[in-house]
């Protein structure tokens, strides 16, 4: 088995290591680049697997010395790839971390009676999603209602007024 092949399969290790503890050796890694993403275990991963098995691959038809040469060109695009992806990937803008504060003002609808002494149920939609919460106010609000939340109790409770857009609604 050739060093080229060793190589190869170190790179696949450390990619593989990458995936299971990549915090811990990017960490390490960001003392080194200054914390700019280049340097990343994924990255330093692929360039061994394609610098080992491209040189591999090369070795017989034209020698050590080109095979190697013919590896580090092919480590150095594989490389310089995933390092672009990674940091894009890293760098990536997402949506904000929903918050149980962000539901004040959320209107929403009575499932459960809710009332000053019962604690009924509600479902608010909150970017996207349908969260059903326990809710308390200082009137009676019959099922089908039509409320909105004026204070977060907790992330599972709110405070409910009625919205006066359905006055017309039975209970």
């Amino acid at each position: 088995m050739s060093y080229f092949v060793v190589l190869g399969v170190i790179g696949l290790v450390v990619v593989g290591a990458s995936l299971l503890v990549g915090d811990v050796l990017d960490g390490l890694l960001d003392a080194v680049d200054g914390g700019g993403g280049w340097l990343s275990a994924p990255a330093i991963g692929g360039f061994l697997a394609a610098f080992g098995f491209a040189a591999a691959l090369a070795e017989p038809s034209l020698g050590t010395g080109a095979a190697a040469g013919v590896g580090t060109g092919a480590g150095i695009v594989v490389g310089a790839g995933v390092a672009v992806l990674t940091r894009a990937l890293l760098r990536m803008r997402t949506d904000p971390t929903p918050r149980t504060a962000d539901l004040v003002g959320r209107v929403g609808e009575v499932l459960l009676p809710v009332g000053p002494a019962r604690l009924g149920r509600v479902r608010v939609t909150h970017l996207g999603q349908q969260l059903q919460l326990s809710a308390r106010a200082d009137e009676p609000i019959p099922v089908g209602r039509q409320v909105v939340v004026v204070e977060v109790l907790s992330p599972t409770a709110v405070i409910v007024t009625p919205t006066g857009l359905d006055q017309g609604v039975l209970p």
